[in-house]
């Protein structure tokens, strides 16, 4: 029984969390992990891990807004990581594109990296598809933050990339 309300509790509450760039491993992770680790200001990577159904998605924007309104200086552009969503709900779907809409009436735009074939075969048949376009949507979080950088960042822009102490 224990081990059911534990399964339960875990798909209605899936991990959402900042990510930050360490580049002694060129590996991106869960932010705070390592002294090393870098933010750029302006740009908010979130990493989404398990299914997003109709039962999670109420929880998983409320860990997001958390994240967002937490990051200083606020973010002009929040990235979803989603190589960890296997699938998504239709209603989750729903919620998503909503909070897409919402996100850019503030001024803040929307990226996603890393999608499966499921969950970005359901966001392509979607408005949400259309809106990000392909300028929106990456292969993996590199090319999202490189992006950002403009690929070749000017010594301004690098030298305004933060650790986890400032």
């Amino acid at each position: 029984l224990v081990s059911i309300l534990t399964l339960v509790y875990q798909a209605n509450h899936p991990p959402v969390y900042a990510v930050a760039y360490d580049p002694a491993t060129q590996m991106f992770r869960k932010f705070g992990e390592s002294a090393d680790d870098q933010r750029v200001p302006g740009l908010l990577m979130l990493r989404i891990e398990g299914g997003l159904t109709f039962a999670n998605a109420a929880n998983v924007q409320e860990k997001m807004q958390a994240l967002a309104i937490a990051t200083q200086p606020p973010p002009q552009v929040v990235v979803l990581e989603l190589s960890a969503v296997p699938d998504i709900e239709y209603t989750a779907l729903l919620m998503l594109i909503e909070g897409e809409r919402k996100q850019r009436e503030r001024g803040v735009s929307l990226w996603l990296a890393g999608l499966n074939p499921g969950v970005a075969r359901a966001i392509a048949r979607s408005s949400l598809g259309a809106t990000l376009g392909p300028g929106r949507t990456f292969f993996n979080l590199k090319m999202a933050r490189d992006t950002f950088l403009g690929s070749s960042p000017s010594p301004a822009r690098v030298a305004g990339v933060e650790s986890p102490e400032e």
